[in-house]
């Protein structure tokens, strides 16, 4: 293995990335992705797009250009790279760009995190990855044009508590003891042959 990435970090990673994914034999199943149902954990995927993207800017860009493909840069199976991605790519359809960043932001706190915390953390993540936009990991959906429109958007949502009243209208997110969490949603790919 090539990955420009850390081992600890790699490991970590990797462990992300195949937490967003179950998969289940059928032979009655003809599946999007090599004959298998597929469930997406979004809650997980949405964690690990937070720190995949964390970890790609900090490597940069030349360092993974050494990497053929992203599922080789984190050392995962090629199935589990095209579950998750395929899965955020069918969630960033249905968001705009402020509201599909702010989950996966949303997704780096493992307990929660109180709006303040999310806020800060969300204007964080924005002005890094802006900063070192080149790296970006497109194949996330958190391209450098979404992240500048999420940016925008940002800007124009004051206070901060309209964009969390919007996700948790969306059945996006809930509350407790002050601190906000993604609510858990499965996507699953298959059907049954007839």
């Amino acid at each position: 293995m090539n990955s420009p990435i850390p081992r600890a970090e790699l490991d970590a990673l990797k462990l992300l990335w195949e937490a967003s994914v179950a998969t289940e034999s059928n032979q009655n199943t003809q599946a999007f992705i090599r004959g298998r149902w597929f469930r997406l954990n979004i809650v997980s995927a949405f964690k690990t797009a937070y720190h995949a993207t964390v970890t790609v800017v900090k490597v940069k860009a030349a360092a993974a250009l050494a990497v053929i493909t992203p599922w080789e840069l984190f050392d995962i199976g090629e199935s589990t790279y095209a579950a998750v991605t395929e899965g955020l790519n069918a969630v960033s359809e249905d968001m705009n760009p402020l509201s599909y960043v702010a989950c996966v932001v949303l997704g780096s706190g493992a307990n929660g995190l109180t709006a303040a915390d999310w806020e800060a953390r969300l204007n964080d993540f924005i002005t890094s990855a802006l900063a070192g936009k080149q790296d970006l990991p497109w194949y996330l959906r958190l391209s450098a044009a979404r992240v500048e429109q999420a940016a925008a958007d940002l800007k124009t949502v004051k206070p901060f508590t309209d964009l969390i009243k919007k996700l948790n209208k969306g059945g996006w997110l809930s509350e407790e003891g002050g601190k906000f969490k993604l609510n858990s949603r499965d996507i699953v790919w298959g059907f049954e042959r007839k």
